[in-house]
């Protein structure tokens, strides 16, 4: 136990050192071992590094012999289904484009595969089950730049202003804006609207 006096746990135990190392993990929702550096700063826990040293494992096998999987209801209940909204939300089936553009409330890419146990065209495919079982429907409005056009005048006129959030609370699609964020700013500016451009959010 003296090789754990470094992180101010004298009297602690391997399960105690495990069960914080746990907990940090599935609050992160991610399992990378960069995540999990970054997020353990100035906590007195150890660097995935250390963790390969202590346990004498590299961290893909940490990961499977320390970190729980949720049963076969909390993945039906919670796991699924909230992913099934985040993707409707998104408007993109793009496991690329989930892993950079979701809620950061939302579990990563790496950890859904850990924890379903499953890649991701098997993921979409349970996510399409459980749509037809919670009776969601799918995103049905198309946007053309037509439309697009028209629907971003109407919100200059009501004075909203032009974020990208904004944009895509207002019914314009993530995948939407993100692909045609060029043609917004050139068409906010052709039009000689003030602001002059889409703004970043901040």
């Amino acid at each position: 136990m003296n090789r754990f006096k470094q992180f101010k746990w004298s009297d602690a135990s391997v399960d105690k050192i495990i069960a914080r190392i746990q907990y940090t993990l599935l609050t992160l929702q991610d399992l990378s071992a960069a995540t999990y550096d970054i997020n353990v700063q100035h906590k007195h826990l150890p660097t995935s590094k250390e963790i390969e040293s202590l346990f004498d494992m590299n961290w893909s096998t940490f990961i499977k012999t320390y970190i729980p999987k949720p049963s076969a209801g909390d993945i039906e209940a919670f796991l699924l289904p909230n992913l099934v909204y985040e993707l409707k939300r998104l408007d993109s089936n793009n496991c690329d484009y989930y892993q950079r553009y979701r809620n950061k409330e939302q579990p990563a890419l790496n950890y859904l595969i850990y924890m379903l146990d499953m890649d991701w065209n098997q993921i979409l495919k349970e996510c399409e089950r459980i749509k037809i079982k919670l009776n969601i429907p799918p995103n049905t409005k198309k946007w053309t730049n037509e439309t697009m056009i028209d629907h971003v005048l109407q919100l200059h006129a009501k004075g909203i202003r032009l974020t990208m959030n904004n944009l895509i609370a207002s019914g314009l699609s993530q995948a939407h804006v993100k692909i045609h964020f060029r043609t917004l700013n050139r068409l906010i500016t052709a039009a000689n609207l003030k602001p002059s451009r889409v703004y970043p959010n901040k």
